[in-house]
């Protein structure tokens, strides 16, 4: 609840504005009657007693769960409800050619160079908005992967001793 400040001008102070000032008090106390409109520093204290944590955002990490596959050479754009992560994109790069990946235009990774058209694929980094194309690549052999995480950014975990 965003606070609106009262200018006072001699007034008298009615049932109705001490209401309201109440009102206004018993909110603020709440979490609820708090607009987070910053990153907070918990100051190592913890939330608990959570139901649960709805998302609106989701993390996409590269593995075997396809997404798209045999789509040609029409270029794929990563749905916005993506946050930055990663997919594993590829196919059969043309004979004697190698595969190209870019994303947004710009070329990301490359595979083959054999002369009977590797297979190939790699982890690249994407984005919600993002454009992903292919060059010199057998256009019904393509394939974008990824499995759908939940993006909770945790710390690096320690080395035990």
């Amino acid at each position: 609840m965003a606070y609106t400040p009262h200018t006072w001008n001699n007034e008298v102070i009615t049932d109705a504005k001490l209401n309201a000032l109440e009102n206004g008090l018993a909110a603020a106390s709440k979490l609820s009657g708090t607009d987070i409109d910053v990153n907070k520093d918990w100051q190592g204290k913890a939330i608990i007693n959570l139901d649960h944590i709805e998302t609106i955002r989701i993390l996409p990490v590269a593995s075997d769960e396809t997404r798209r596959s045999g789509f040609g050479l029409t270029p794929v754009t990563v749905p916005a409800i993506y946050t930055r992560g990663t997919v594993r994109a590829g196919g059969q790069a043309l004979a004697a050619r190698t595969g190209k990946i870019y994303v947004d235009g710009v070329l990301r990774d490359s595979w083959g160079g054999g002369e009977a058209g590797d297979f190939g694929y790699k982890d690249i980094v994407v984005e919600g908005g993002d454009v992903i194309s292919f060059a010199d690549v057998v256009p019904t052999s393509l394939y974008i992967k990824c499995s759908d995480a939940v993006p909770v950014t945790r710390p690096e975990s320690p080395t035990w001793s």
